[in-house]
């Protein structure tokens, strides 16, 4: 009988983890925007409002990485969003100007206690960032208008794959809506906003024409 009640345990224990971790690509593209007013009028035109959201996240790095590699380094955050508390790792590529990012994300039950954890471990906070977002919802994409605080307005478009083989249909949808929005070249922007905050820290200014190589 105890032996069935340690199964039982454990089974419960390993459906928790697989309803609990998401594990999926998160394919998206983003531009900065000069009106964000008039941006929301040409996507409120066609596409569905699905909620406004705001996120805080707190980005963590480890203290011995000397010179900051987004694609290298064990970047992690914590984001608090009408949801719930989360925390969140990826595995970043590009491919053109679209973000592919296999991310895995599980929902935290004391971020104050684990935040302790992480500098115990020799991690130190990175940046942190503040987003509020309108999101619309257009096929299996979602639309966000986001303010992006101490940085600027900008539009990002993602779609979700469960799988490699759907990353490419995920790719053509959102170079669809950048079409229909007639989004230019200029303003879409490759950088990471982490990467845009931290320049900022460092420049005090960051502006859509000026863009760097990404070297990460």
């Amino acid at each position: 009988m105890f032996l069935n009640l340690l199964s039982m345990i454990f089974f419960g224990f390993f459906l928790q983890l697989q309803y609990t971790f998401k594990m999926a690509y998160e394919i998206e593209k983003k531009a900065w925007l000069s009106s964000l007013s008039d941006m929301e009028k040409k996507v409120a035109s066609f596409m569905s409002f699905i909620k406004e959201d705001m996120k805080k996240d707190t980005y963590y790095i480890h203290s011995s990485s000397a010179h900051i590699d987004f694609m290298k380094d064990s970047i992690f955050r914590i984001r608090e969003d009408n949801s719930g508390v989360f925390i969140n790792y990826k595995q970043r590529e590009f491919s053109g100007k679209t973000e592919i990012n296999q991310e895995t994300e599980f929902p935290v039950i004391n971020p104050g206690e684990l935040e302790k954890l992480f500098f115990y471990m020799g991690y130190k906070i990175l940046v942190k960032k503040y987003k509020h977002s309108k999101i619309y919802g257009y096929k299996n994409a979602a639309v966000e208008l986001n303010v992006i605080e101490d940085l600027g307005n900008f539009i990002e478009v993602e779609v979700i794959a469960e799988n490699e083989g759907e990353k490419d249909a995920a790719i053509s949808t959102i170079n669809e809506i950048f079409s229909l929005l007639e989004i230019p070249e200029k303003d879409i922007e490759n950088r990471y906003y982490i990467d845009l905050l931290l320049a900022k820290t460092h420049t005090q200014k960051v502006l859509p024409g000026d863009k760097k190589t990404n070297s990460h």
